[in-house]
């Protein structure tokens, strides 16, 4: 076995890391092109429907390989190459007690009609009339990803169920938190000295990449609780729940609508109480369960 004794600079290290990342976002893509246009049949997605359960548990295998290589695998190969513990390089080490685990359920549920609501006023977001042909080309590619992810929570099998809690909501937490919150946060903490701004600059990016303006928004908030959680619990581990939680939450509540022959997509499942007195109760209850679960000293976020 061969042994990498250099040591790097943070300069040569800033560049293996976006060669890397830009290798394995190539890579991601053609496994997904191949898969999709060779093992789907030939079928164009926006033309697949519910009946071609073959074609669609292949475009599930396609979002499983390709966030596995574009997320997990690259921080795995710098772990190795700058010689650390994969622990130690993503921070996936001192998980917090089981009460805060519980606390970040706590106050995701009562957070949620809050969200909800961000989420309603981010989709009825109107451009000015001169651009409104960015808008019409933005709500055109939203509605093609809402199609492939209600096409991959169509189907109401256990064994669906299942491989829709792995794509969906197990391996994008899992890779996507080891990438933004234990990569680029910590490091983009370390390069400007501010751990609040390395929370907001990679929100806004992990919000961003996900290539959803009318989600933006919602999906940025969540980036800056997830940033807070790694920074606060020096720990992956509190993120990665969270992140999982908020997603197995959307597919579990999808899975009980299709097996009750309720038609809803991912998008229209924005819940907030029609009476404000309930609503600003649920605001301050879940403001409450925030600052029990942050309620420690902060510590040097180490790297």
């Amino acid at each position: 076995m061969i042994k990498i004794t250099r040591n790097f600079t943070r300069t040569e290290k800033i560049f293996c890391s976006i060669f890397i990342f830009i290798g394995a976002f190539i890579i991601s893509n053609a496994v997904s092109v191949v898969i999709t246009s060779y093992l789907c049949g030939g079928i164009m997605i926006n033309n697949l429907t519910a009946e071609n359960t073959t074609e669609i548990f292949f475009l599930k295998i396609s979002q499983l390989l390709s966030s596995v290589i574009l997320f997990i695998l690259p921080p795995i190969i710098l772990a190795i190459l700058f010689q650390q513990k994969v622990s130690d390089f993503i921070n996936l080490k001192n998980s917090p007690n089981i009460l805060k685990y519980l606390l970040i359920v706590l106050f995701m549920l009562t957070a949620f009609p809050l969200l909800s609501l961000i989420t309603e006023w981010n989709e009825a977001i109107k451009f000015p009339e001169q651009f409104q042909l960015i808008e019409k080309i933005l709500r055109i590619a939203e509605e093609t990803n809402a199609k492939i992810i209600n096409l991959i929570i169509s189907e109401n099998s256990i064994f669906s169920f299942i491989l829709n809690i792995i794509v969906i909501a197990l391996i994008p937490a899992i890779g996507e938190e080891i990438v933004f919150r234990g990569v680029l946060q910590k490091y983009l903490g370390k390069l400007i000295k501010n751990q609040n701004f390395a929370i907001l600059i990679t929100a806004f990016i992990f919000s961003a990449i996900h290539l959803s303006f009318f989600g933006f928004f919602p999906r940025f908030i969540l980036g800056i609780f997830l940033g807070y959680l790694a920074y606060n619990f020096k720990s992956l581990y509190p993120s990665i729940f969270a992140h999982f939680f908020n997603n197995a939450m959307a597919v579990c509540m999808s899975f009980y609508f299709v097996r009750t022959n309720q038609e809803m997509s991912l998008e229209e499942m924005n819940f907030y109480p029609d009476n404000n007195i309930i609503f600003i109760i649920t605001i301050l209850v879940a403001i409450g369960f925030g600052f029990l679960l942050f309620w420690k000293r902060k510590t040097k976020y180490v790297i």
